[in-house]
């Protein structure tokens, strides 16, 4: 099969759009593979379209629509839908598949989950299997972690965007598997580093940028295994003592210099053009353990995938978005879990069709605020047998009115942009 060129539905609508895009043979094997037609959108209106779901830190006052008790949402008191604190959201005095609907075969399934999701409770923050992490959102599986947005997998974090995986770490913006680190950005498996940024393996140093495996060092760029240096100069270990004697880490004037030093050196320091290790075949930027993912940013590991945008785990997947772990998907946006089809905060979940705030469930298609479910469809319960009639019915309904392969629609965002 030949590669074919196609015009995205937004080049006359949006300045982001790419125009024409081009569908590769094996883009063409994937589609088949998971039984969608080939997009309509190129991939910047893709990823434009999921991330109009999104909102990460734009919080509000608002009250608990459950117990009246006065909160902060990222959904404002003006939403159509009720808003739970989470720690009620997670109670067991209320039930999803209460708000359950008939298929309507002769309307547009977007239309009709678009009502499904205006009646169902949702959480004022995202906040799944967490622990004292009141005010972060986008937090899944965190203990302690107070205003970390985007916080996976982490242990007593503050004032974080995408801090996942660590510990003990305050003010930082994408780092992984790293501990008792400050002021940092994109650094991977670091440990006691401050002030540094594009940094892999580093530790008890202060403001590097672009190093490798490197400790004890001071205001360095692009070093690969060193120790002992200051502004990528080798000194002895005494010598390293007697500078932070005399120029305490502590004090406003040291860190100055050393920001000055920084600058300075990377005008003189060749830089990466991209960063990433441990690659096969990958474009991109901050890809790391990798083996055919393209077009791909910030993935921690990842296979034979396309198009994925802060991922942890990405196999065989394309389209997706804000998601630690992920196999087999399409169009999907904070999710874990396998075997998706647009998906939205859809954790511990596999073969799930179009569905929001979902978890622990297994063969669901347009659902709402369920847990630990199987064979529903709009919120309502189906058997087994049931469900395997109804879902080609579903997939036709929705290829009726094109809808089947796309992420949720525009209209159905319930933030304002």
């Amino acid at each position: 099969m030949n590669s074919e060129t196609k015009t995205c539905q937004n080049k006359e609508k949006s300045k982001y759009c790419v125009g024409d895009f081009e569908i590769t043979p094996d883009d063409f094997t994937f589609y088949e593979k998971i039984g969608v037609p080939i997009p309509s959108l190129c991939s910047e209106c893709r990823n434009q379209r999921r991330m109009l779901f999104r909102n990460f830190k734009t919080l509000y006052n608002r009250v608990s629509s459950k117990s009246g008790k006065a909160i902060i949402s990222m959904y404002s008191q003006r939403a159509p839908f009720p808003v739970y604190e989470a720690a009620e959201w997670w109670q067991d005095d209320w039930d999803a598949l209460e708000y359950g609907m008939d298929i309507d075969f002769s309307k547009s399934f977007f239309q009709q989950l678009k009502k499904l999701l205006d009646v169902v409770p949702r959480m004022n923050l995202v906040n799944v299997k967490c622990t004292d992490c009141h005010y972060s959102n986008m937090a899944y599986g965190s203990n302690k972690c107070h205003l970390v947005f985007g916080c996976t997998e982490n242990d007593s974090c503050d004032y974080g965007h995408v801090v996942w995986s660590s510990k003990d770490s305050v003010d930082n913006l994408y780092i992984f598997k790293s501990e008792f680190c400050y002021e940092c950005v994109d650094c991977l498996s670091c440990n006691s580093l401050f002030y540094s940024q594009e940094c892999e393996s580093c530790a008890d140093s202060i403001g590097l940028y672009d190093c490798k495996s490197c400790s004890n060092c001071i205001g360095c760029v692009g070093l690969r295994q060193k120790s002992y240096h200051i502004f990528n100069k080798q000194v002895s270990k005494d010598e390293y003592e007697l500078f932070k004697k005399e120029h305490p880490l502590t004090s406003k004037s040291t860190l100055e210099l050393i920001l000055k030093n920084i600058e300075n050196l990377r005008q003189q320091v060749p830089e990466a053009s991209l960063f990433g290790s441990r690659n096969v075949q990958v474009s991109g930027n901050h890809i790391y353990n990798a083996h055919n993912v393209y077009n791909s940013f910030d993935i921690k590991s990842g296979e034979n995938s396309k198009y994925g945008y802060t991922v942890r785990s990405l196999v065989d997947s394309y389209d997706i978005s804000f998601t630690p772990v992920i196999e087999g998907s399409c169009e999907i946006l904070n999710c874990v879990g396998s075997y998706m089809l647009g998906a939205h905060t859809v954790t511990d979940s596999s073969f799930v069709y179009y569905s929001e705030n979902c978890f622990g469930c297994n063969n669901i298609f347009g659902c709402v605020g369920l847990r630990q479910k199987n064979y529903c469809i709009l919120n309502k319960q189906y058997s087994k047998e049931e469900y395997e009639v109804l879902l080609p019915r579903m997939i036709e309904l929705m290829k009726k009115y094109n809808e089947y392969g796309e992420f949720f629609d525009y209209y159905m965002s319930p933030f304002s942009y």
